[in-house]
């Protein structure tokens, strides 16, 4: 649901993530890239206080991966814990 309601996340990571590849990063951590883009989007946000949860991290990684093949391997992933 918050994937659908602001693509401009996703669309920002990728952006961070190509760039960090661009300047020869093989491999970078998904939480790096939120607390740029936390820092980034929250700059540009007028309103309500912009809000990137942690809970999200592990799914952005695996969704960017799987829809962008340029950037497939450059998280590590983990085995989900599920509650």
């Amino acid at each position: 649901a918050f994937h659908a309601r602001n693509p401009h996340v996703y669309t920002a990571l990728v952006s961070l993530a190509r760039e960090a590849k661009r300047r020869g990063h093989e491999r970078i951590g998904i939480k790096m890239l939120f607390e740029v883009a936390r820092w980034e989007l929250s700059v540009r946000t007028d309103g309500e206080p912009f809000r990137l949860s942690n809970d999200f991290t592990a799914g952005y990684a695996r969704l960017i991966m799987a829809r962008e093949p340029d950037l497939d391997g450059l998280f590590e992933l983990r085995e989900l814990r599920c509650a």
